[in-house]
């Protein structure tokens, strides 16, 4: 299945309601070097120049060390993987699980920051197309 790439607006308020309320339409799973990582997908204004987002919230440990905070959920998304939902660019590409989707639910100011930092210089928010099921 392809992508619609179809320009809608929306306000921030708007797309940061949209992000918590349904990230699994939003956000998803990559392989990069064996490791998975968060991410979204961005194109430009006329739904091209498609460009992956590692995104990403870290805290410390317990011995002070920088890890993301989903990494105990990326680790059990991975263990639990079946088979490939997309591959694009030669990027493999997951679903995200419900436990990633509530934690995200959780993190309103991890969803500004991707609007504010992600989402500039007219790049626009891909929506998964597994997710429309």
């Amino acid at each position: 299945m392809s992508l619609i790439k179809v320009g809608l607006e929306a306000t921030r308020e708007d797309l940061r309601e949209e992000l918590l309320s349904h990230p699994c339409r939003y956000f998803l799973i990559s392989m990069i070097d064996n490791r998975a990582v968060l991410c979204i997908q961005t194109c430009d204004c006329i739904g091209e120049n498609l460009q992956s987002h590692v995104v990403d919230s870290l805290v410390p440990d317990s011995g002070g060390n920088l890890v993301s905070v989903f990494e105990e959920e990326l680790h059990l998304a991975i263990k639990d993987w079946r088979r490939l939902d997309r591959i694009s660019n030669g990027e493999e590409f997951h679903s995200i699980s419900p436990a990633i989707a509530e934690k995200i639910r959780f993190l309103p100011g991890f969803v500004d920051w991707i609007i504010s930092k992600v989402l500039i210089k007219d790049r626009n928010i891909l929506v998964y197309p597994a997710s429309w099921s």
